[in-house]
Parts: structure tokens; C-alpha cells; sequence
């Protein structure tokens, strides 16, 4: 009896044992796996003792995760170590990657920079080795991406990496934000560019650290902190929204209630009234790649909620960016004459802004191909005709496009003039763009922008002379498109224009006032000004000429609000195309000067 009792006893603590097994597999078996790949951002380091990393908090913590985060990691050690990986990666529903900043901490120029506190590269050095880091990273991205993909087909979410370095007062501090902002936008389009055709979602930490890392980053100035955390487990939650949705509870049958008599209703009764929607004001923004922000975010098949159309009045506008990269001005007016998306944005507008021409002087002067290869840019006569070409074809457009805004809104608008995106350099070939940049913006802006606001009463945004002197601050790694330093600057510009800043009055033509019998001689040397970039600034600024033309221009303004309507379209297009043409032959005049001028400068700058 007693060899029965204890055989009993042990098969119960046998079947017991057991048992806790199977009610184990069971509440496991409903539970997604989570694959935590990369560096020490994902293994969590910078937290507070009892602080989680983030792979530990995405779906409420309700996942079985696997954190393989290696703090130092680069992109190369990652690839080396996916082989003991495998078993980890064929179970997983969900893998999780951040890796890449190391590849830039652990640079030798980068480290240099952090340990010394001094920034002691030039622009050409630092893009030479951020080109350098972001081809090996993107070679390296795209093996990691394949062999995941070779042992589950689960998503993978692939974070962007966030520029540590937030805006500072302190000189060096914000040095680093502005450093930051070039190399991190560089590795970051290269993570967007590898992640489409892997079908990778991507986690946008570098938007959701932006200007936030005051709050977000810990006390080493690198790594996330436990909010920071909390932020990069909800971009993980919004691209797994339809994964980790939570079983739906079972449906509860409805008691069934008695029917009431139906209510006759009295059909001479008013229905109640809806409350009108609030009216919000709606920001329009024309342009090129400037408006549409190319390069502030690493996904650049979108406008930036970064670019300059967003910050203008904090924000306050709901913004319609129509900007789109490579555009010149003949495709603007194309746009706005035939794509109703367009014109309707224009027609619902509170504030319009338009930043176009860039692209006409860039692709005429071949930029692009000039940057690309080095080489100073010889103006012949065939360059010559180009860049004339350009202008005059430019400043037609310009005066048609806001002819077709005018006919359409009469909204507030903010016309961006041009800036030189090539500040002086000791190297002779950015020299070289400078210079050119030199004579010809000034003179487009005041001989083309600006009387075309006027006429169109617009109001100018002086790009040019915001960026004047700062383009190693406000310019990307490029050399051409603004950084978002640049692209605050520009919506501070806008943001002083709309408040009823006067926009600096070009010389156009001469006031019939004029008495000095040798105003010829003046012209020639205000055009031999132009070319000379230390003489510039105090011939531009003479508004005592301008002041018969300004009190036409309000006179006519005048009149158009006494009456209360808008003038036919007979009664002011030939006037204006007057104005312009002799605008225009004033500019064939000054650049016919400027070419002879201009070959002879630079024959003897390249001597």
C-alpha cells in the first residue's frame, strides 16, 4: 500500500511538473518575438538603473524581446557578427536596427573634433570624408538589410540617427548642432535610400529629436535618455500598428430594449444648427528644392515638415508645400497655367511665398557638373549667352508667374530674393563660384526681384543678405541647398517681410529728376560696382532715386482701393510690359558690361 501511495505521489509531481511546462508554451505561443539589432542606443546605455531601453517598450512591453544591442558597434562590426545571429533572426516577428553613429563617432577626423573642441576641417575636407563614411555605410546598410531578409521575412524597423547636438548660445556647442546637421542628413539619406527596396519601415528619430534633445538626450550628450526612449518606442509602435493591435474583446450580446413609439416630427421645425468650421489660415509655398527642403530630412520623396514655409510665424499656418526639386521658373509658370492643384492651392491661400530662379542660373552655368569635377568655371562666350539667356528668359517668367497669382489671389506675398550659396573661400575654384555668384545675384535681385514685387505689390524676403558672409552656417554639405540653420534664417526673413519691413528699392531707371549732366558716367561705374563685392552694399542702397517711382507706384495703389475694383486686364498689363522691357534693356545694357569686365577679372584671377 505504501510502494502505491508514494508511486501516486511521484506521478503527481511528474504530471505537475509537466504541466507548468505546457501552461508555459501556451502563454508563449500568442507573444510576438522582437529582434533588438545594433548599438548601444539599443542596448540601452545612457539610462537610469530601472530605466528600459526602448526594444523593451515597444507594444507596452508586451513583447518577448531579444536585445543583441553591442555598445561601439559600427555598421562593419554588425555585418561581422550577423552569422551567430541566425537562430535569433528565424524566429523573430518583428527586428528592430539602429546602427551608423558610430561609423561617424568613431571617424578619426569626427573624433578629433570632439576631443580637441575645435572645428579645424574646411567644408571641402568634411564632404570628402562624409562621402567616404556614407558609401561604406550604405554598402555595409544593404548587407545587413539582405542577411535578415535571408532568414525571416518579419519587418524591420530601421531608425533614422538623430543629431545629438541641439541649437546652443554656446559658440562651439552650436558649431556641433550645425555639424550635425550636415553629416546626420547625408548617413540619413542613405538609410532611406537602402530601406525602400528592402521594404523596410523607418523609424524617423532624427525629426523626432530635432530641437528636442534638451529633453531627450541624457547626460553624456549622445545617447537617448529614458523620454528619448519613450519616443523611439512610439515610432516603433506607429509603423506596428496593424502587428501589435491587441485581440478584440468578445462581442456582449446588447439587452434588447423595448421600442418606444416613434416621435412624430414636425416638419415646419428648424433642423438643428451645425457650428461652421473654424477658418484657419492656409500658407502656399512656390518654389524649388529651397521651399521643398531637400535634404533637412533623410526621406527626401517628401516635402520637410523643416523647410523654411513651416517655421515662418512659428508655425501658426497650415502649409500647402508645393516645392519641388530642379524646378526653374519656366516650370513654375507651366504648373500654374495647367495643373488645377495648383491654382487651387493659389485661389484658397491667406499667404503665398515664392523662392524661384535658382535652378535657371545653376543649370545654365552648369554648377552641378562644375562642383563635380573641380574645376573653375571659365566664362567664354558661349557660357556668356547661357547665363544672358537665363536672365532675361527668368525675369519674363518671374513677371508672368505673379501676373497668374495676381489674377487668381489677393493674398500676401512674400517673393524670396536669390542668395549666393558660395561664400569667399581661399580655394580658387569655390572662390570662383563666389565670385560669379557675386555679379550676378545682386544684380538680378535689384534689376529683376525687386521691381517685380513692387509691381505685383509683393513684398521681398532678403535671402541674399541674410546669408551673405554665412553660407559655412547656413549650407549644407552641397554647397548649394540650406542646412536648418539656413532654413530658420530664410523664415525669419519671410517672417519680416510679412511684417511690413519695406523691401530695399532697386535702381531701375533714372529719375527724370535727375540734374547731373553726367548720369551716364554714374551708370558705368554703379555697373563696374556690381562686380566688385566690397563696393557693392553702398551703391545698392540709395533710396533718395527712388522715391518718384515709389510715390507713382502708391498712387496707382490708391486709386485701385478707392474704387474698389481691380483694373482690367487692358488698363495695366502694357504698361507693365513697358516697365519691363525697358528693365530688361537696362539689364542687356549692364550685362554686356559686366561680360567685358568680367572676362578680363577673371583671365587675370586665373593667370
Amino acid at each position: 500500500m505504501k510502494k502505491l501511495s508514494f508511486l501516486f505521489v511521484v506521478m503527481l509531481l511528474i504530471s505537475t511538473f509537466l504541466s507548468s511546462f505546457v501552461l508555459a508554451d501556451e502563454n508563449n505561443e500568442g507573444q510576438l518575438k522582437l529582434v533588438a539589432l545594433g548599438d548601444s542606443i539599443t542596448f540601452g546605455t545612457g539610462l537610469e538603473p530601472g530605466d528600459e531601453p526602448f526594444p523593451s517598450l515597444i507594444g507596452d512591453g508586451q513583447l518577448e524581446v531579444t536585445n543583441l544591442g553591442v555598445p561601439g558597434a559600427t555598421s562593419t562590426d554588425l555585418v561581422n557578427s550577423l552569422g551567430s545571429f541566425s537562430a535569433h533572426l528565424q524566429d523573430a516577428d518583428v527586428v528592430t536596427l539602429t546602427i551608423g553613429g558610430n561609423d561617424l563617432l568613431q571617424n578619426e577626423m569626427m573624433a578629433t573634433i570632439l576631443n580637441t573642441q575645435e572645428i579645424h576641417v574646411t567644408n571641402e575636407e568634411l564632404a570628402a570624408e562624409v562621402q567616404a563614411i556614407v558609401a561604406t555605410y550604405t554598402q555595409n546598410l544593404q548587407t545587413i538589410i539582405a542577411a535578415i531578409r535571408a532568414q525571416t521575412d518579419a519587418p524591420i524597423v530601421l531608425y533614422t540617427i538623430y543629431n545629438p547636438f541641439g541649437p546652443s548660445e554656446d559658440p562651439f556647442a552650436q558649431a556641433l548642432h550645425g555639424l550635425g546637421e550636415q553629416v546626420m542628413t547625408a548617413m540619413n539619406t542613405a538609410i532611406h535610400a537602402v530601406s525602400g527596396p528592402s521594404g523596410s519601415l523607418v523609424a524617423n528619430a532624427y525629426a523626432s529629436f530635432s530641437t528636442q534633445q534638451a529633453t531627450l538626450i541624457s547626460a553624456d550628450r549622445i545617447h537617448p535618455n529614458a523620454n528619448g526612449h519613450q519616443i523611439l518606442a512610439a515610432l516603433a509602435d506607429q509603423l506596428l500598428a496593424d502587428l501589435l493591435v491587441p485581440p478584440a474583446p468578445p462581442e456582449e450580446e446588447e439587452p434588447v430594449e423595448e421600442e418606444e413609439d416613434p416621435v412624430e416630427e414636425d416638419p415646419n421645425e428648424e433642423p438643428p444648427s451645425e457650428v461652421p468650421p473654424t477658418e484657419s489660415s492656409i500658407l502656399v509655398a512656390l518654389g524649388d528644392s529651397i521651399t521643398y527642403g531637400l535634404y533637412l530630412d533623410a526621406d527626401v520623396t517628401k516635402p520637410s515638415t523643416l523647410a523654411f514655409p513651416h517655421l515662418i510665424e512659428a508655425g501658426k499656418h497650415e502649409v500647402i508645400n508645393l516645392g519641388v526639386p530642379g524646378l526653374t521658373s519656366a516650370q513654375l509658370l507651366q504648373l500654374l497655367q495647367t495643373n488645377e492643384e495648383y491654382l487651387t492651392a493659389v485661389q484658397q491661400a491667406s499667404i503665398i511665398t515664392v523662392n524661384i530662379g535658382n535652378n535657371d542660373l545653376l543649370q545654365a552655368a552648369g554648377i552641378a557638373e562644375a562642383i563635380e569635377n573641380g574645376e573653375p568655371i571659365i566664362i567664354d562666350e558661349e557660357l556668356q549667352n547661357k547665363l544672358d539667356g537665363a536672365v532675361l528668359e527668368m525675369a519674363q517668367n518671374l513677371q508672368a508667374i505673379m501676373g497668374m497669382i495676381r489674377q487668381q489671389s489677393d493674398a500676401p506675398v512674400v517673393l524670396y530674393n536669390l542668395y549666393n550659396p558660395f561664400g569667399e573661400n581661399e580655394d580658387p575654384f569655390l572662390q570662383s563660384l563666389h565670385l560669379l555668384g557675386e555679379e550676378l545675384i545682386p544684380a538680378i535681385n535689384s534689376q529683376i526681384i525687386h521691381p517685380i514685387a513692387n509691381q505685383s505689390a509683393a513684398v521681398v524676403a532678403d535671402a541674399y543678405t541674410a546669408f551673405s558672409g554665412k553660407q559655412s552656417v547656413y549650407i549644407t554639405y552641397d554647397f548649394v541647398h540650406p542646412n536648418a540653420l539656413g532654413h530658420e534664417a530664410l523664415a525669419a526673413a519671410g517672417v519680416a517681410a510679412l511684417r511690413g519691413v519695406e523691401p530695399e528699392q532697386p535702381i531701375i531707371v533714372h529719375p527724370p529728376e535727375e540734374e547731373e549732366v553726367e548720369e551716364p558716367e554714374e551708370s558705368e561705374e554703379e555697373n563696374e560696382v556690381i562686380i566688385t563685392p566690397v563696393k557693392k552694399e553702398t551703391t545698392k542702397k540709395e533710396p533718395p532715386k527712388k522715391q518718384p517711382v515709389k510715390q507713382t507706384t502708391t498712387d496707382k495703389k490708391q486709386t485701385s482701393e478707392q474704387t474698389g475694383k481691380k483694373l482690367p486686364n487692358t488698363a495695366t498689363q502694357t504698361y507693365t510690359y513697358m516697365a519691363i522691357g525697358a528693365a530688361l534693356l537696362v539689364l542687356g545694357a549692364i550685362l554686356l558690361i559686366i561680360q567685358y569686365r568680367r572676362q578680363r577679372g577673371i583671365e587675370n584671377l586665373l593667370s
